[in-house]
């Protein structure tokens, strides 16, 4: 039972994170208008927050065999999206790389390209590698790929909360700086 929680509550998460990136990306390339990237980075805070705590409860549910030694199975969805989102970040990054260098070179003549393709870069990596470590934490694995084994290390969910809270502090950061 409460593996299939955590699943539902880990897809949930996944697709909330790639709404809020493009949206947080539309604001930044000036589609959508106003505080949008502050309140998108908030919004995923909030529900990323809300996610670690339901995963945390789920996981105290345990999987109903207390006793067996195997690890439960997981949706093979989660491996399809882990990999997926590695390519959809290698291809959008080169891409943006492209357009970088261009505005460099001045093949773009707009001199706030730059600006955005990195800040664009680091939206992309940043919610790709939420999304990655909650995949691989519901596969068991390592965000490099390898199958967990012990509890030596910080969990997924540790880290998640780390950058969570740097998430938080950015909007905060940012109103200072303005």
């Amino acid at each position: 039972m409460g593996r299939k929680i955590s699943d539902v509550v880990g897809l949930f998460f996944v697709l909330c994170v790639g709404v809020l990136t493009l949206v947080c990306l539309l604001g930044v390339w000036n589609f959508i208008e106003g505080d949008v990237i502050i309140k998108t980075l908030a919004t995923v805070g909030i529900v990323a927050f809300a996610s670690v705590i339901s995963l945390f409860a789920s996981k105290s549910m345990g999987n109903g065999d207390e006793g067996a030694n195997e690890i439960s199975p997981y949706l093979p969805l989660f491996t399809s999206l882990r990999y997926f989102t590695s390519t959809l970040l290698i291809v959008s990054v080169a891409i943006l790389a492209l357009v970088g260098i261009m505005s460099i070179w001045d093949l773009i003549t707009d001199k706030d390209v730059i600006t955005k393709t990195v800040v664009s870069m680091v939206i992309l990596a940043f919610s790709s590698f939420i999304v990655i470590t909650t995949c691989a934490s519901r596969e068991n694995r390592t965000i490099f790929g390898k199958v967990k084994e012990g509890n030596g290390h910080m969990s997924v969910a540790g880290i998640i909360v780390l950058l969570l809270i740097g998430v938080w502090l950015l909007p905060v950061l940012l109103a200072i700086v303005r």
